[in-house]
């Protein structure tokens, strides 16, 4: 009996009769027992009692918010509801109703479900970004202007553009060396603005998640905040590093494998020069790290800080002078790039300034253990007379 079924399934238990007269009289549970299949006069039996029991209006009657079964709870302080329906056996707060999350609170598991729903939508809005190499697969995020992508595994040329292998420069609308040409509407562009050319993708994936979101915790029987999940979307704000009379449309600090195969020439190898600049960002956070050890009025005068100073600023000019060499190669006259425009400046590691150390101390690390032997015997001198 399709009617019942589709009243049932609305929650309704009133299954009227279906004459075309405009006949609205109700079917005796009798003739219900003897045209409907056992499964859905199971239901509609499940369904009367839970009716029954909400217009009872019994004091301390509590139900599952997964199945139809009920109970009479008499500790206003019990916290959790526990079902003893055998298929459900769910146990959940009497508060907010989903599963139990004792110990911590309603509100901060909240926070915690808005937050992994944020998460979910900042996931794929990252998935949105995500490109791969059209040899080897590897995936990458383009964070520069450049379209030109040569990828860190395999060394291939390809168009972020179009995800195509190229051979260099003469896929794309205009060439680096005479970039304020007018481009070639008829092929790929070279360089993106400041505005974000992934903008509308991005935004659709996260109009797409959000909404998954918000459907799939009303499904859950819980409400989400949609504009909680109106994550912003990232800023593209790519820089200029000056040359002669042009500008060189790179950012100003290019420690990333993609900057800096798009700056340099395409023999140049620049594993030695990535090499260069993982081993500064682990020197500046082994000086951070020394620095935390050491009472900060002492910073000025250890000479471990030092020496931590002294390799940084060896690993930075390294790093300026291979690349200003091969630019120097591959384009004669150019001018050197300025060490700032280079080396990525200090993070939060950077924290201890350059200690002052006497002379000799500063380039005998021996001096750690003769100025205290010293200083110890001359103290037993005086001693002495």
């Amino acid at each position: 009996m399709r009617n019942a079924e589709t009243k049932l399934g609305e929650q309704q238990i009133t299954i009227t009769c279906m004459d075309l007269s405009g006949c609205k009289a109700p079917f005796p549970e009798s003739e219900l027992g003897r045209a409907l299949s056992e499964k859905t006069l199971d239901l509609y039996y499940r369904l009367k009692q839970a009716k029954e029991l909400e217009l009872a209006a019994i004091e301390g009657l509590e139900s599952c918010p997964s199945c139809p079964y009920s109970a009479i709870i008499e500790n206003p302080d019990e916290k959790l509801f526990r079902c003893m329906n055998e298929i459900c056996g769910q146990v959940t707060c009497r508060k907010c109703r989903r599963k139990e999350h004792i110990p911590k609170t309603c509100e901060e598991m909240d926070k915690e479900r808005n937050l992994d729903h944020r998460h979910r939508v900042e996931d794929a809005m990252s998935a949105a970004l995500i490109r791969n190499c059209p040899k080897c697969t590897k995936p990458f995020i383009k964070d520069s202007g450049c379209n030109k992508i040569v990828c860190t595994t395999c060394r291939t040329m390809s168009c972020y553009i179009c995800r195509k292998i190229i051979k260099g420069y003469e896929h794309f609308d205009r060439q680096p060396s005479n970039y304020k040409a007018a481009p070639d509407k008829g092929k790929c562009r070279l360089w993106d603005s400041d505005a974000n050319p992934d903008e509308e993708v991005i935004r659709a994936a996260r109009d797409a998640a959000a909404a998954e979101v918000v459907a799939a915790a009303a499904a859950d029987g819980a409400h989400v905040n949609a504009e909680e999940l109106n994550v912003d979307l990232p800023e593209a704000r790519p820089g200029h590093i000056a040359i002669g009379n042009r500008q060189l449309d790179m950012p100003a600090n290019i420690p990333e494998a993609n900057r800096l195969a798009a700056l340099l020439p395409n023999e140049v190898d620049i594993q030695p020069i990535l090499q260069l600049y993982a081993r500064l960002r682990q020197l500046r956070q082994e000086r951070a790290d020394r620095a935390d050890q050491i009472p900060a009025v002492q910073h000025h005068a250890n000479i471990d800080l030092y020496f931590y100073n002294r390799r940084i600023r060896q690993h930075e000019e390294n790093i300026a002078r291979m690349i200003n060499a091969a630019l120097a190669g591959a384009r004669p006259g150019t001018p050197p790039l300025p060490l700032a425009a280079i080396v990525p400046p200090a993070g939060p590691e950077a924290r201890p300034a350059v200690p002052v150390i006497p002379a000799r101390a500063a380039i005998d690390p021996a001096a750690r253990i003769i100025a205290p032997l010293a200083a110890q015997g001359a103290r037993k001198g005086g001693g002495r007379r």
